[in-house]
């Protein structure tokens, strides 16, 4: 009878082990993607969409900002803004207007509104989420890209692969996680001299 008592504890304690480690992997599985994250895609040329001279295709290079955060129900949920970054020259009749593109002439930079991710899926290794447009970006006139978009890749510590399709094909991003700010913590003394 001791023996038997014996046996099930043993088994007990090994299910509430593999209960407990199940639980700290599931964990840490969707805080993987939590923090400030940093994307760049490049979109292909789309000869010259927007009019003559350019537009937006010629190897413009979009820079995307995103940050990751949970909520006390656990539900992560994001960020995501988008900044176009020109090249130099004449960009021809673009979204800035004849000979302008969206930074004018010379190139330049273009920030569009922030959009909102949601309904964050964390499998693994394996992510996806929804791209949605609320409040300025919904509102800004932007046709296609105010659409909600499915996003789907790969996370492998701090650096992430997506995919996306729309009207413009399939576009690849990679994403890096930015360093988190150290905190300087302590009791400090400064002085001061003055010329």
């Amino acid at each position: 009878m001791y023996r038997l008592h014996k046996k099930i504890v043993r088994c007990l304690f090994f299910v509430g082990l593999l209960l407990v480690s199940f639980g700290i992997s599931n964990v840490y599985a969707a805080e993987n993607i939590i923090g400030d994250w940093e994307f760049t895609m490049e979109m292909p040329d789309m000869g010259g969409m927007g009019g003559p001279g350019g537009g937006m295709g010629g190897g413009m290079n979009i820079t995307i900002s995103s940050t990751f955060s949970q909520g006390e129900d656990g539900a992560i949920s994001g960020t995501w803004e988008m900044n176009f970054d020109m090249p130099e020259g004449d960009m021809g009749m673009g979204m800035g207007g004849p000979g302008g593109g969206m930074g004018g002439p010379g190139g330049g930079g273009f920030q569009m509104p922030a959009f909102k991710i949601v309904d964050v899926k964390i499998d693994g290794q394996n992510v996806s989420f929804t791209r949605t447009a609320e409040g300025d970006a919904a509102a800004g006139g932007m046709g296609g890209m105010s659409e909600d978009r499915q996003f789907a890749g790969t996370i492998n510590g701090d650096t992430m692969e997506l995919t996306s399709s729309s009207q413009m094909g399939e576009m690849t991003y990679k994403g890096t996680r930015k360093a988190a700010s150290q905190v300087l913590e302590g009791d400090w003394e400064f002085t001061m001299s003055m010329g």
